[in-house]
């Protein structure tokens, strides 16, 4: 018996676990998290859709810095009309 205690100390981190925390964090915080993990396989949908599109033959043919700006200025406005998130 004493063997097993002599283990587990040897193993025991410096640090102690801070599980409880992390736990404690994902309940206060649920609504925000989904909200995040949402918006991420939104973005991720967006990428596939975009990669499909450019296998395709209907990537986007940037030429200049105008067109670099104004290809990502659509996707800004594109996005604010899709985010429900507030600000803070």
């Amino acid at each position: 018996m004493s063997t097993i205690i002599e283990k587990l100390e040897q193993h025991q981190p410096a640090t102690p676990s801070r599980w409880r925390e992390k736990a404690e964090f994902r309940q206060a915080h649920k609504k925000l998290l989904r909200t995040l993990q949402q918006k991420k396989m939104q973005l991720l949908d967006e990428i596939e859709k975009a990669r499909q599109e450019y296998k395709e033959g209907k990537g986007v043919s940037l030429k200049s810095h105008e067109d670099i700006d104004r290809y990502f200025e659509s996707l800004n406005s594109s996005a604010k009309g899709r985010c429900s998130c507030r600000r803070g």
